[in-house]
């Protein structure tokens, strides 16, 4: 039906797809090409969104996860030998499951409990894990952080009650733990993000840290966003996102600073 119509008009904050190229082709080649864009940083710049202070963290996978890590590499190099015209895909495949492991590695575990040792800091603060059945060993890590530091939390993947949400949202906890379940399609008060696990692709990083820059009328709000980052990774989607994330946060607080400045 919409072919038949001759004036087409698409708004998206996300409209390439970094790991799905016949998505982003379907959406150029059916509304058009990309003619303006408005980013993270020129939303920050004009004050629309909030600068953020981004603080990376290393861990260091275990020898299990390495080991891990080795066999599918090895599955996967066997099966692009068996078949090298389909390469790409078989790399691409390869790359998911990797990332997978180093999701969920329990070497993030010393850093997360640093940063739950500090309730203070971690007021209306969202903590993005790895998926729900990974999720016992940080709930531990939560649960002794309320035993030790006083720290509230509850946690919301999608199908629990609602009301968990509404525990967040007036204040009765500090930290909401989830995956996906809250990414996009939710207008929360946040403070921090921290990124446990995170996928390759900007565009749900984007929609997470995005639950943070909302400035909910505070023009003097300034975001948290804690990240880790893998040891001895580079060239890797870890690497490429702390490099990323780390000159927006740069640019955006110096646009910030200016702007506070020109107020006085």
């Amino acid at each position: 039906m919409y072919q038949k119509i001759p004036y087409r008009l698409g708004l998206s904050a996300t409209p390439e797809s970094e790991y799905n190229d016949e998505a982003t082709q379907f959406l150029f080649d059916e509304i058009g090409p990309l003619f303006y864009y408005f980013g993270l940083a020129d939303a920050i710049a004009k004050g629309i969104l909030c600068p953020f202070e981004y603080t990376p963290i290393s861990y260091s996978p275990l020898a299990k996860e390495i080991a891990e890590v080795g066999s599918i590499r090895k599955k996967f190099e066997g099966a692009k030998k068996k078949n090298p015209a389909a390469a790409t895909s078989i790399i691409k495949r390869m790359q998911m499951e990797m990332a997978k492991v180093w999701k969920k590695s329990e070497g993030k575990h010393p850093g997360l409990e640093e940063i739950l040792s500090k309730p203070k800091n971690l007021v209306k603060c969202i903590i993005f894990g790895p998926e729900k059945k990974y999720k016992s060993k940080i709930l531990e890590l939560l649960q002794k952080a309320n035993s030790n530091h006083g720290l509230t939390y509850t946690e919301y993947y999608g199908e629990t009650d609602k009301k968990y949400l509404d525990f967040y949202r007036n204040g009765r906890v500090q930290v909401l733990l989830t995956c996906k379940a809250i990414s996009e399609g939710v207008d929360l008060d946040v403070n921090t993000i921290v990124l446990v696990a995170s996928d390759g692709p900007k565009l749900e990083t984007i929609q997470r840290i995005g639950r943070a820059l909302r400035t909910h009328g505070d023009a003097t709000k300034v975001a948290k966003v804690i990240d880790f980052i893998r040891d001895n990774s580079d060239d890797s989607a870890d690497t490429r996102r702390r490099e990323w994330l780390k000159e927006l946060s740069e640019s955006g607080l110096k646009s910030w600073s200016a702007m506070q400045e020109e107020e006085e």
